[in-house]
Formats: structure tokens, C-alpha cells, sequence
């Protein structure tokens, strides 16, 4: 590591000075230097203090040690402000207004010594401040100052370790190294704070791909958590769509986003930087995009101007292109010398979420199959089931007809007995109808369009169309008006709700108590046994009734198809409520008690993120 460090000191014939003891210097490091620098950088990081605070906390106590300063510093440049923050300062005369400073970054004359040395990436001594071209006072009785970069194993010059003294010419070589062996120490903690950052986010977004069952919610958390750690002004997913050829973007955390509804951004392969990356499946990691002669500029995050860099990688199946996942930073032309390009290291993190990425897609491309097989065994299972049942009715029809064509060839047929089989034929065929509506309700259960409604309304609209106003049981409705718009099916939510009702009717016929209600749900519903709505904002929904309860070894059961405790009907109305609650990627359980009453408790989610371009 001693000459992977040694590598960035390189020698300056020239040196700025005024004749006061101000030089701009970057001398090559001697063999003690060497050997000081080894040792710094040998002493496990992670093993000296648990907590980088306190790391740095530590390296400034040491500097200030050892230089004899006043009071000093550690500022850290922001990539997505283009500022120098002040991270932790030491030594007297700090308050709150200094404490929190933040500098815009230039190379103009008077921005001061410390974005002097962000801007070069050199140290800079200077024995007598006021004679200086850089400086700028921050405190009155500073004389002297010694600031030197702290650089990243990239090169890239993230910060700078600053020293002051109220004494003249009070920093000499000797001390300007031991500070420089310091900052590269502080660097490497930044370094290892920021792979740890990284570690945990891709963690967090691993457990997110097995938890999260919304493809549209899982692409953004993807993109924000990626945003944050590279750092970039925009990350965002194409999804590859083999029938027309086309890259459509997904999701985004940054500007590019108000091109996911409309007008939707859609690449060809092969047609700009990410048309490239799909058609060949290779990375792409430039500098000034814009220049490249494969760049298009059809949807654009930033101006070109402002593009400083560009990385785009792949996200590959086991056989097929699935899409590409891509990140650009913002070079501002004040401040072009802050160097804004991607390392190989941000490259490898964009590698490890596309294979991320492409895992979860192609896993959830196997459940849609699996989910199609049981669901296409299902429906033959039913086919077969609804033909018996409608069978046995039209069978029970053609008795009667039977008996009406026997009856109506007697001289004197009685009138009461034949309108009496008429009305058994047809009661018969409205069976039949309802046999098969019920059928087509539950084949179509999944097929959804999505709209914003207001739940609440939904929910009256159910009652004005299934509530007799004259049953014998008291209503209570408590519908929380805080709810926001929602996405999701009003016909269907109302068909479902409708259902619930009638059936809390039938069973208390003989009087009864109903009770509805809405609100958000909180985490502890979220969390507890409700696995299907991940960790999305839910408003719960409760159809509570006293009737006889559902008992516990049934709970289950009243969701599956055919299965009814009523002589009426299939037995698929709750199965087909379950079907419109999970379409909704929602869930519903039943939580009442045998003998206090029946309980249906709805979680749905806000918002549903469905797009047609994504394959998930």
C-alpha cells in the first residue's frame, strides 16, 4: 500500500511564493516519511476506534499535536453542492455559525487556503496569512496556517486537514508530512466508511428483492439507494422489451423521472449510450458524455453541458437482455476541476445491483408461470366443477319442462300447477345465470383498471347498492377522512366490499350489528403476519359483524373456490373478493371469533406502481 501512496506525491520545480514564507508544495517523501506513512496505513483502521467520528476526531487531536497549532479543522467536499463542508473542527473560538460553515469551491484568488488545496489537490503552507493571496479570514488572530489534501484511493481529493496558529512561520516540512500522512489516514476511514455505506445499502436492497412484491416500488427503492451511495443527480432503470426491441425506462430518483408516464423514454437497441449498452451488454464509464460520438441526447437528465459523467451497465439474464441500470453526475462549469468521474468501484457496485436486479426479475417471471400453471390447473378444475353443478341444474330444467309438456296435453291442465312449474323452470335458469356469472366474476377477478378513487367513496357507493335501509341491523360506518387518493379498481374494490356486506347481511337475517371502517394502517399491522404488502403506506379496511363468527379451523377455507357454508350459490364469492384484494396487492384475513362475530381486515396499498413496460 506504501507505493500505491507513494505514487501521488510527484515533484514541483516550481512553487508560489511572496516572501513571507507562503509556498504552494509537494515534495517526494524521504525514507523516514516513507516508513511514517507505512506505519499510519499499516495500523488497522477498524480495529483503532470502532466509530469513524471518533477516528477523525482522533487524527485531528494528532495533528493539532503535532503541529502546534491554534485550532484546526476537517472539511469534506460535497460532489452533488460543490462545496467544502466543515466536518469536525478543534480549539477555540467555534461556534455555531462557523461550526456549520460551507464554502463554494472555485479557483478564484480570496476563496481561501482550504478550497485552494480542494482545488489542487497540493498542500499549502503559509507562515504569514496576511501577506497571502488565497486567504480569507475566519478567525483575527490566525498567522499561520497548513492545510493539506485528504485523497481517496482513486486520487480523487475528497477533503482537507487544516491547521492554524496564531504564531508566525509556525509550520515547517517535517510537519506538513506528518499532516499529509494523517489526512491519507483520514481518507482511508472515509474510504472504509463509505464501502461499509455501501455494504449495508446493498444489504438493505437484497432483502428488498425478497421482500418487496411491488416490481414499481422495488425499482425505485433501487434507484434511490443507489443515487445516495454513488454519489449521482440521477439513477434509473431501462427495462428491455423483446416484442418491440426497445429499453423503456422503469424508474428514476432524479430528473429523468417525468419521462415514465408521459411522454415515455424508450431507446432502441443500439440508439445512444444506453441503446449501446443493451445491444452489446457491455458497461460504459466516460467522462463528458455528450463528447462521445454514441451519445444521443433524447432523454436527458441534465443539460449537456452540465453532463460530467456517464455510467450505464447491463442487467443480464441467464439467456436474455433484461435491461440496463445507468447513473450520470453534474459537472457545474464553475467548478469543472472537481473531478466528478465514476471509479471502478462505483462501476462494480452498478454490476452487483444489475445482477441483483436480474435475479429478481427472472424470479419473478418463474412465479408469473408457476402462478399462470396453478392458476390455468385451477380454472380446469372449476371448468369441470361449474359444467357438474350447471348440469345437475339443467337436469333438474328439463324435469320440469318434462312435467309442463305432460301437464299441457291433459284436456284440463290446472292453471296453479303449471304456472307453478313455469316458475321452477325458471328459477332454474337464474341459477344457471348466476352459476355462470359467478364464474366469469371469478375468471376476471385479476383484470384490473387502475384509476385514483377515493376509498371512502367506494365503500358508500357499496353500501347505497347492498345496505337495505329496513334490516334489522344497526350500522355503523367510521371512515377516516385523512385518507389519501388511492390507485386501484373502483368497480372491482366495490363488487368486493358488496360481497363482504351481503354476506354480514344473510348471516345475521334475523337482526345483527354491522360495522365499517377505514384508516391508515399503522406498522405493527404492516409488519405482523402481513408479509404481501412489504413495507408500502396501507390504509386498513375492517367489515366487522356479530354474527356467528367463522371458526378457527375454517379461517383459511372461506377463501378457497366451491367452498360455502350456504345452499345458495358456487361458494366462490369470497374467493373472488381475495382475487380483486391480492390484484390490489393487498391481503385480507378474516379476524373475528367464533361466536362473537365475523371480522374481515383488508391491508391495501396506496399506491399500486403497475406499468406495462416492466416485465416484473
Amino acid at each position: 500500500m506504501s507505493n500505491q501512496f507513494a505514487t501521488r506525491a510527484t515533484h514541483l520545480d516550481d512553487t508560489l511564493s511572496n516572501g513571507a514564507g507562503c509556498a504552494l508544495v509537494d515534495t517526494a517523501p524521504s525514507q523516514e516519511w516513507e516508513r511514517s506513512l507505512v506505519a499510519a496505513l499499516s495500523e488497522p483502521i477498524d480495529e483503532m476506534l470502532p466509530e469513524q467520528e471518533a477516528l477523525l476526531s482522533e487524527i485531528l487531536n494528532e495533528a493539532l499535536a503535532v503541529a502546534g497549532g491554534t485550532r484546526g479543522f476537517i472539511a469534506l467536499i460535497d460532489l452533488m453542492t460543490g462545496e467544502l463542508a466543515l466536518r469536525m473542527n478543534r480549539g477555540e473560538g467555534w461556534d455555531e455559525a462557523r461550526s456549520k460553515a460551507r464554502v463554494p469551491i472555485s479557483q478564484q484568488l480570496g476563496q481561501g487556503i482550504t478550497v485552494q488545496v480542494a482545488t489542487t489537490g497540493k498542500p499549502y503552507r503559509c507562515g504569514d496569512v496576511s501577506v497571502d493571496p488565497y486567504y480569507i479570514p475566519f478567525f483575527p488572530d490566525v498567522q499561520s496556517e497548513l492545510a493539506v489534501p485528504m485523497v481517496d484511493l482513486s486520487g480523487r481529493t475528497i477533503g482537507v486537514l487544516n491547521v492554524e496558529s496564531t504564531k508566525l512561520n509556525a509550520f515547517d516540512e517535517n510537519q506538513e508530512r506528518h499532516l499529509a500522512a494523517l489526512a491519507t489516514r483520514a481518507a482511508l476511514a472515509l474510504s472504509l466508511a463509505q464501502h461499509q455505506a455501501r455494504e449495508k445499502a446493498l444489504i438493505e436492497i437484497g432483502k428488498g428483492l425478497s421482500s418487496e412484491n411491488n416490481p414499481h416500488r422495488l425499482t425505485e427503492k433501487i434507484t434511490r439507494i443507489t443515487r445516495e451511495i454513488l454519489p449521482a443527480e440521477d439513477c434509473s432503470i431501462f427495462l428491455y422489451n423483446p416484442k418491440n426491441e426497445e429499453l423503456t425506462l422503469a424508474a428514476s430518483s432524479g430528473p429523468l423521472a417525468k419521462y415514465i408516464d408521459e411522454p415515455v423514454a424508450a431507446y432502441g437497441l443500439g440508439i445512444g449510450l444506453t441503446g449501446w449498452i443493451g445491444q452489446h451488454r457491455q458497461s460504459i464509464r466516460i467522462v463528458d458524455p455528450s463528447r462521445d460520438p454514441r451519445w444521443r441526447g433524447l432523454y436527458m437528465e441534465l443539460p449537456p453541458e452540465e453532463l460530467g459523467a456517464f455510467l450505464g451497465v447491463p442487467i443480464c439474464g441467464h439467456e436474455a437482455l433484461l435491461g440496463v441500470l445507468r447513473a450520470v453526475r453534474r459537472r457545474r462549469s464553475s467548478q469543472a476541476f472537481i473531478p466528478d468521474a465514476f471509479t471502478e468501484a462505483d462501476e462494480d457496485i452498478l454490476r452487483t445491483l444489475a445482477s441483483q436486479i436480474a435475479v429478481a426479475i427472472e424470479n419473478a417471471e418463474l412465479m408469473k408461470r408457476v402462478i399462470g400453471a396453478e392458476r390455468m390447473a385451477a380454472l380446469g378444475e372449476m371448468s369441470a366443477r361449474t359444467a357438474h353443478m350447471i348440469g345437475n341444474a339443467i337436469f333438474g330444467i328439463k324435469g320440469h319442462i318434462n312435467e309442463l309438456e305432460y301437464q299441457s296435453r291433459e284436456e284440463t291442465p290446472g292453471r296453479e300447477a303449471l304456472m307453478d312449474l313455469v316458475n321452477d323452470i325458471k328459477n332454474g335458469i337464474f341459477r344457471v345465470e348466476g352459476m355462470l356469472q359467478e364464474f366469469r366474476n371469478f375468471v376476471r377477478s385479476d383484470q384490473m383498471k387502475f384509476t385514483a378513487i377515493n376509498l371512502n367513496e367506494v365503500i358508500r357507493h357499496s353500501l347505497d347498492s347492498t345496505f337495505c335501509s329496513d334490516a334489522d341491523i344497526g350500522l355503523t360506518v367510521d371512515l377516516s377522512e385523512d385518507l389519501p387518493s388511492m390507485e386501484g379498481d373502483p368497480a372491482k374494490l366495490q363488487s368486493a366490499f358488496s360481497e363482504l356486506i351481503e354476506n354480514s347481511l344473510v348471516e345475521q337475517s334475523g337482526g345483527g350489528e354491522l360495522r365499517i371502517s377505514t384508516e391508515w394502517a399503522t406498522t405493527k399491522d404492516v409488519h405482523e403476519g402481513w408479509e404481501r404488502v412489504g413495507s408500502a403506506e396501507c390504509v386498513k379496511i375492517v367489515f366487522a359483524d356479530k354474527g356467528r363468527g367463522i371458526r378457527d379451523d375454517t379461517k383459511e377455507r372461506v377463501f378457497e373456490p366451491f367452498y360455502s357454508t350456504k345452499s345458495q350459490g358456487m361458494g366462490l364469492g369470497l374467493s373472488i373478493v381475495k382475487g380483486i384484494i391480492a390484484s390490489h396487492h393487498g391481503i385480507i384475513k378474516e379476524m373475528g371469533h367464533e361466536g362473537s362475530g365475523a371480522e374481515f381486515v383488508i391491508l391495501l396499498p396506496v399506491k399500486q406502481g403497475l406499468s406495462d413496460a416492466s416485465p416484473l
